[in-house]
């Protein structure tokens, strides 16, 4: 039979050998990602139609049509509302996607809020990003 000093002494033992166990394997994890990252360093460039878009930001000017607003946003607005004087209210959701993620409950839209007159150009515009 183990006597409570016994007992602590085998806790101890094992208790270091999980933290070194996992130590080691997070430094081989460490040490495998560094080795990707020293790959792609060495890898040669890639071409233009493979690059990765970065994000735009470019903000909407006043005076600009539906036509280049659609350009600049990469496609139509998630919602479209009529204005009382013949133009339209366009809204674009710039984050929906992160309101997905599970426990972000730091979550806040981001919309961006676009006013056309009758004349089909920006007549004012409010970013929420």
């Amino acid at each position: 039979m183990h006597t409570i000093r016994e007992n602590w002494k085998l806790m101890f033992a094992l208790l270091l050998g999980l933290s070194l166990t996992t130590a080691v394997g997070c430094g081989s994890a460490e040490k495998a990602d560094a080795d990707k990252a020293d790959k792609a360093a060495e890898a040669p460039a890639a071409d233009a139609s493979q690059e990765v878009e970065e994000e735009w930001v470019v903000d909407p000017k006043i005076g600009m049509t539906k036509e280049e607003i659609v350009t600049m946003y990469r496609g139509e607005p998630d919602s479209k509302q009529t204005a009382s004087d013949g133009g339209e209210v366009w809204s674009y959701h710039m984050n929906a996607g992160q309101q997905w993620i599970p426990w972000n409950f730091g979550y806040r839209p981001e919309i961006d809020t676009i006013t056309f007159g009758p004349d089909g150009k920006v007549t004012s515009f409010v970013l929420g990003r």
